[in-house]
């Protein structure tokens, strides 16, 4: 979601302009408790924006994302070329997302899968 949502952007986009794309699009299946921040973070934000820098960090890691300054959001070509295959194993059939999960509470003990 986060590289579909950058591929589309194009160039360096900030954290807010890339989470009001996602939204706007409905691309998260957003919950009442997914509006929360999670307890044990330490900021205040929506656990479903956290989320979006989690997928972030990660992708940084991966060598997906460049480690601009702050607010600074951008595929590399590695992350460009990745998201480009990946979709099109979507588009022809290879791969299927006949389901999505959503991460629970730390009280919640089941995780719940719901169909695409």
């Amino acid at each position: 979601m986060l590289r579909a949502a950058l591929n589309e952007l194009r160039g360096t986009n900030s954290k807010q302009k890339t989470i009001a794309f996602i939204r706007e699009r409905h691309w998260f299946d957003l919950h009442p408790e997914d509006l929360l921040p999670y307890p044990t973070c330490c900021t205040n934000e929506p656990r479903w924006q956290t989320l979006i820098a989690w997928g972030r960090k990660d992708s940084v890691v991966a060598g997906l994302m460049f480690n601009h300054r702050r607010d600074e959001w951008e595929l590399t070509r590695d992350g460009i070329d990745r998201f480009i295959g990946i979709r099109a194993r979507y588009r022809t059939g290879e791969l299927f997302a006949g389901h999505s999960f959503r991460i629970q509470a730390v009280d919640e003990p089941v995780i719940r899968y719901q169909r695409a």
